[in-house]
């Protein structure tokens, strides 16, 4: 789930997967393909989330890049 201040990722079958990001608290996105982006916050380590269905397009990651990166530099 993408909100407005946060990043948040619920596995289905294993909670301690499960992250929860202020967007000010991610330090890099990367979309390695339309299939598997990549969450790099500022503290703990990177997260490559596995997306299903027809994956993330270009656009949609350009603007949640976008968020992330406004959001750093208020930080």
């Amino acid at each position: 789930m993408v909100r407005e201040d946060r990043m948040i990722y619920e596995s289905i079958d294993s909670l301690g997967q499960s992250r929860n990001w202020e967007i000010k608290d991610i330090k890099e996105l990367k979309l390695e393909n339309p299939y598997e982006l990549v969450v790099e916050p500022f503290r703990g380590g990177k997260y490559s989330l596995h997306l299903e269905g027809q994956g993330m397009e270009p656009e949609v990651f350009k603007a949640q890049a976008d968020r992330v990166t406004s959001a750093r530099i208020a930080r």
